[in-house]
């Protein structure tokens, strides 16, 4: 079974036919494929005298056959949801501790500056905030005293503080790892089973030269003969195909519509409407959390050579992000009801107008067009974090309008990036992908190791920013993106652990050299000239230490 597979995948005929017609219902698209279908076989002529197979190659010809498929990939997507709902008691009152950290370090914040956790701006600042949406990079907003609410150390820190009442740790447990927790994550054989197709693939991986030329063909280099496969690709729609496609690395000019395919986040009249509305919330109403973001941005975004140009848009899809309550509800349905730290109090605020209120509540219309209430702060349930821009920052190069980066950004935060900043025992979280570094460096590199605990250098907390950005801010645009497509096309968050261990590993003759923390610190900073690919193919092809 691989490090991602589950008893969920299996499903009778019948189960899939029931959730196929309601993740269609769901959609919106049932009716228009029950009215196709019924066209179809009445119109379709009996050539071969067998129904059934005349049926189904219109089926295939029409496009319904992969509509089908796509609908059967998104329910199995659902029912694994459930999973993530964790079961471990201890785990969930350290989450729930966390939170309250969160909470605290919030309202905190609040009662030191006098400021308003929300309030309606006034006529004056919507229409000067609605006047620069474009340029808001130039809104003058003093956000030099806002603080950070909580960054990776301090998730690091959390994860190392967990302790299973039910286990006793030895004192070679003691000293050997950082997160001292009994949790079963995959081993290095698991691995290399798993991410096989990285080093095994047919054709070699965009990420190792767009100019190589293809074995048997020096007429056609690499780069060429993955633009025309990726554009028959994208022509299907089929979100399988699509997966096994950017495992190999896109075209950067193909990768937008190839991730939206994965994600099912493609963007219609509908949702650019709905992001209207979010962009017309966020000039109505002002959050705390909207000073928090901008002050994020401004500390690593527009500082980063390759992100400033991008400026307006992160701040664009960033606080329409913290509008949407739909990611708050597919948290809830993801991690259980009280899913991230804002439901966990009731804010008493003043309001522009002096007046108490309550429980901040929030209205929008879902993609699928119920209409949602939440009251969650903000609306959206996720209280920024120092980092944040970068999950949006790259994105930029992906897409270039702000609607097409929201989707994408909304749709790979509650599918991958929620789970770094939750405790939990899933075997993609945070602590598990912890847990899964220290074990593929103990493995791999010993003598490092060993090295590292002598001389009181802590491996973990160097690696644990890089997995809770997932390498954005760290690795150039280029070399993050064929990472993210490797995350996507595998459906995995476990290169990410595999591939800080194959850093450490990469400079492990300097570590060799240094006897501090800091120097390790020094040495393991830049990231800048790590080639992804190779690296990940050099881990996964070593033999154990």
């Amino acid at each position: 079974m691989s490090p991602t597979s589950s008893t969920s995948d299996r499903m009778t005929v019948q189960e899939q036919v029931v959730s196929v017609m309601e993740e269609m219902q769901i959609l919106g698209t049932l009716d228009k494929l029950i009215a196709a279908s019924e066209h179809i076989c009445i119109a379709t002529p009996l050539g071969t005298g067998d129904f059934l197979a005349d049926l189904q190659q219109a089926f295939r010809l029409n496009g319904i056959e992969t509509c089908i498929k796509n609908a059967l990939v998104l329910s199995r997507r659902r029912k694994n949801i459930k999973e993530e709902q964790e079961q471990l008691n201890y785990m969930r009152k350290a989450q729930t501790h966390f939170e309250r950290r969160v909470s605290k370090a919030l309202l905190n914040l609040q009662t030191d500056l006098k400021l308003s956790l929300v309030r309606q701006r006034s006529s004056s600042e919507a229409q000067e905030l609605s006047s620069k949406w474009d340029e808001l990079s130039t809104y003058d907003q003093d956000v030099g005293s806002i603080r950070n609410l909580y960054s990776s150390q301090d998730l690091y820190e959390a994860v190392v503080a967990l302790r299973d009442p039910d286990y006793s740790i030895n004192r070679l447990e003691e000293k050997w790892s950082a997160v001292k927790i009994p949790l079963n994550v995959p081993t290095f054989e698991d691995l290399q089973e798993f991410f096989s197709d990285v080093c095994t693939s047919v054709d070699p991986f965009l990420g190792l030269g767009s100019a190589l030329v293809l074995q048997g063909n020096s007429n056609v280099t690499l780069l060429n003969h993955r633009i025309t496969l990726g554009t028959k690709v994208v022509a299907e729609n089929d979100i399988l195909l699509s997966e096994e496609f950017v495992k190999g690395g896109c075209p950067s000019h193909l990768r937008g519509r190839l991730w939206k395919q994965v994600l099912l986040s493609h963007v219609g009249d509908k949702e650019k409407t709905y992001f209207q509305a979010k962009k017309q919330a966020v000039i109505q109403t002002e959050y705390l959390t909207d000073k928090i973001i901008m002050k994020d941005i401004q500390l690593t975004a527009s500082r980063d050579e390759h992100y400033f140009v991008y400026e307006d848009l992160i701040y664009q899809v960033s606080l329409c992000f913290s509008r949407d309550p739909y990611v708050y509800l597919q948290l809830c349905s993801k991690f259980g009801s009280r899913a991230q730290t804002a439901t966990r109090f009731t804010p008493l605020d003043v309001s522009s107008n002096g007046s108490k209120t309550g429980t901040v509540k929030a209205d929008g219309d879902a993609p699928g067009g119920q209409t949602i209430t939440t009251s969650a702060f903000p609306p959206s349930s996720c209280i920024p974090f120092y980092g944040w821009a970068m999950y949006v920052a790259p994105l930029c190069y992906v897409h270039e309008e702000a609607e097409d980066i929201y989707y994408t950004l909304r749709a790979m935060y509650i599918k991958y990036w929620s789970r770094l900043h939750r405790l939990s025992s899933h075997r993609q979280g945070i602590v598990s992908l912890a847990i899964l570094f220290e074990r593929l460096l103990q493995q791999q590199e010993p003598e490092l190791w060993i090295h590292c605990l002598n001389n009181n250098i802590e491996p973990l907390r160097i690696a644990m920013p890089w997995m809770v950005q997932a390498f954005s801010g760290f690795l150039i645009p280029e070399q993050l993106l064929f990472l993210w497509d490797l995350i996507l096309g595998f459906d995995s968050l476990l290169l990410l652990p595999l591939l800080a261990a194959s850093v450490f590993s990469l400079r492990r003759e300097n570590l060799h050299r240094i006897l501090s923390h800091d120097s390790a610190e020094t040495i393991l900073s830049d990231l800048s000239t790590i080639q992804v690919v190779p690296l990940l193919q050099m881990a996964l092809t070593q033999h154990t230490g």
